[in-house]
């Protein structure tokens, strides 16, 4: 009889923890919400690049990559970094900004922002992207982690018939592989 209650006594309370370990793992599939999240993200990006207009040092100050970016993507750019580190006469990878599609930037804004696709804990959202007065279209893969959507990879200029060639996650990883 006493162990009997102490089983009940112990399943009732790793009762909430099963429910707690069940809420944290639900993905939203809301594509609202996904859009909401993307243009929350652009939003608060191109307001730090307004005032970088007026004072570059704001972008070193600002790690948008660690804020809105998966995991995934910043293991990838932290090993960028290091083998760019080794090579001191040369540019580097990094030689346009993936966060405004180029080198320079004003005028930025994102337009047409639709979710493609949501595959359990992975989508696909395309938009344009404004920059100097151009449009890019841009396809973001996303992740769910850490209880939001994040990006793992940007492509530019994509096909949407064809592979994404213009990925930059796929760029890295092929640096990473050159000696």
């Amino acid at each position: 009889m006493m162990k009997t209650k102490i089983l009940i006594v112990a399943l009732l309370a790793a009762c909430p923890l099963w429910a707690c370990a069940a809420v944290a793992q639900t993905v939203p599939t809301d594509k609202e919400q996904l859009v909401a999240r993307v243009k929350h993200i652009y939003n608060k990006v191109f307001a730090v690049y307004a005032r970088a207009e007026n004072d570059l040092s704001v972008l070193n100050d600002t790690n948008f990559d660690g804020l809105y970016c998966s995991d995934d993507w910043n293991q990838t750019v932290a090993k960028v970094t290091e083998k760019d580190s080794k090579n001191d006469d040369e540019i580097g990878f990094f030689d346009a900004d993936y966060w405004v599609m180029g080198q320079d930037f004003s005028e930025l804004s994102i337009s047409d922002v639709a979710v493609e696709s949501i595959n359990g804990s992975r989508a696909t959202v395309v938009m344009m992207l404004h920059n100097c007065g151009s449009a890019t279209p841009v396809r973001l893969t996303m992740v769910y982690e850490r209880g939001n959507w994040f990006i793992d990879d940007f492509c530019e200029d994509y096909d949407a018939s064809g592979p994404d060639t213009t990925s930059w996650k796929n760029s890295m990883l092929n640096y990473l592989k050159e000696p």
